[in-house]
């Protein structure tokens, strides 16, 4: 397989993970998910309690977006797509694919629904594709 279809399928592959992950109802042994669904609106601003800190999930949410957007910025470049709308397109791609998986946790039991979420997700991506941009302008530099 050549590499363009490789990082094609990774791509494909790795959000496919994120909605099997994302979709996922969690086990609520305190119930606190219950009564957080109960008492908020679908995509609230708020981040929701969590027992580790809110610092941990901001993070996490962050960080499942980094390979997305290294993989699919990867993958739109080699199929010849300009850089602007490669930005374009896969910032904006994760942001749909997070408010859909968000909108969809409000109905899962056990999850959260948070439009921090959504913010979090797409700085993730931004970051990663402004960090393989960079890596890749260092790249042409050297020659």
């Amino acid at each position: 397989m050549s590499r363009p279809a490789t990082i094609h399928v990774l791509t494909i592959a790795y959000v496919l993970a994120l909605v099997v992950g994302l979709g996922m109802p969690l086990r609520d042994s305190r119930g606190v998910a219950a009564a957080y669904q109960r008492d908020h609106q679908a995509l609230a601003l708020q981040v929701p309690p969590s027992l580790r800190g809110k610092a941990r999930d901001l993070s996490l949410n962050i960080l499942l977006f980094v390979p997305l957007g290294v993989l699919g910025r990867r993958s739109l470049r080699h199929a010849g797509v300009a850089p602007l709308p490669t930005l374009l397109a896969v910032v904006g791609g994760s942001l749909v694919l997070s408010l859909t998986m968000e909108t969809l946790q409000h109905f899962i039991p056990g999850r959260f629904s948070s439009l921090a979420d959504v913010m979090m997700n797409g700085s993730g991506a931004i970051i990663a594709v402004a960090g393989d941009m960079a890596v890749d302008a260092l790249g042409r530099l050297r020659g």
